[in-house]
């Protein structure tokens, strides 16, 4: 089946026009418009499509970067208003779906193949099994998928607003640097984007662990985010704030990515996915964090039997928008 799906966020619209066949996704047409140069989702398409969709699809569903309740969703960073209905008479559809963008990463998983994944922990895969993921970014998300007949069903979890569990010295006294200013600690709050921030400002202030020049004027100057520029460094190995930022984000990520596979029973495999992952794999690599991820206690044999992996392939978004379109 011939679909359109598009990966909508604040920046830019994402459209991928895609033959459908079970798990299997084949592109014909990918386009990307910014956002913000139009008032609404049904310009953007025909803007990225200004012959037309190929193939005339009959079916869309857009993965969109805020909640949708109802058939109807709002863009974060967008004035933008979104109706399911809508959208399929302006667009001359049979139908559309909306979905939370991270839905859709949920519902590309089966449609990885093994070049679109890089494997951390192989374990011992049951087919049949849950499939957990998570996938730090500007936030956390996290979800899974289910069995159902003869796949899996897709279930949201706000899991990244859960309590953060320390497991190390560090981490205790990290989390307790953190409570005293901002209260209640989150997952979120230290695995994301913001969270490598705070990571840093924790080891610069109470560990006394400085940036080198090239970092401190980077993170002083303040045109980049620091995640990227603590991200880039830290991989680099030179700074020693970055390098002990980004080896701790590690660390900690093992250990929280270890208590959503139990969580969700994840015997499947459990998928890192999101921003941050892809590019920090070389310091995922390192043993500290398959050894966080399987050290559980008496759960320790069940956590090492998990396979884990990180989504390495940027469209996945794209792929489970299409193929919910295919399956609506």
């Amino acid at each position: 089946m011939r679909v359109l799906a598009g990966d909508i966020g604040g920046t830019h619209c994402r459209f991928l026009v895609a033959e459908v066949d079970g798990d299997r996704v084949e592109p014909v047409a990918e386009e990307r418009v910014p956002s913000g140069d139009h008032p609404d989702l049904a310009p953007a398409v025909r803007a990225a499509f200004p012959d037309g969709v190929p193939g005339a699809p009959a079916r869309a569903c857009f993965a969109v970067a805020g909640p949708v309740h109802g058939g109807r969703a709002r863009i974060t960073n967008l004035p933008w208003t979104l109706e399911e209905g809508r959208l399929a008479g302006e667009l001359g559809l049979e139908r559309v779906t909306l979905i939370n963008d991270f839905v859709g990463v949920g519902e590309g998983l089966p449609a990885l193949g093994p070049g679109q994944y890089a494997t951390l922990q192989t374990g011992e895969r049951d087919p049949g099994g849950t499939i957990g993921y998570l996938g730090p970014g500007t936030g956390l998300g996290q979800g899974a998928l289910v069995p159902c007949g003869d796949g899996h069903a897709v279930v949201p979890s706000e899991g990244g607003h859960a309590g953060l569990a320390p497991r190390t010295e560090r981490e205790v006294a990290l989390v307790a640097w953190w409570r005293e200013r901002l209260g209640r600690v989150c997952r979120e709050d230290l695995l994301s984007g913001p969270g490598l921030a705070r990571i840093a400002a924790y080891l610069r202030e109470r560990e006394g662990i400085a940036p080198g020049p090239e970092v401190a004027a980077a993170l002083a100057d303040g045109d980049e985010d620091p995640a990227a520029i603590l991200g880039r460094a830290g991989l680099a190995g030179e700074d020693p704030l970055a390098t002990a930022t980004v080896a701790t984000f590690a660390e900690l990520l093992g250990a929280i990515a270890g208590d959503w596979g139990l969580e969700t029973a994840a015997t499947g495999g459990l998928f890192l996915a999101g921003g941050i992952p892809p590019r920090l794999l070389p310091a995922l690599r390192e043993p500290a964090f398959v050894e966080a991820f399987n050290d559980k206690g008496p759960m320790t044999p069940l956590a090492t039997r998990l396979p884990v992996h990180v989504v390495t392939e940027p469209r996945v978004g794209l792929l489970g928008a299409a193929r919910r379109a295919a399956g609506q």
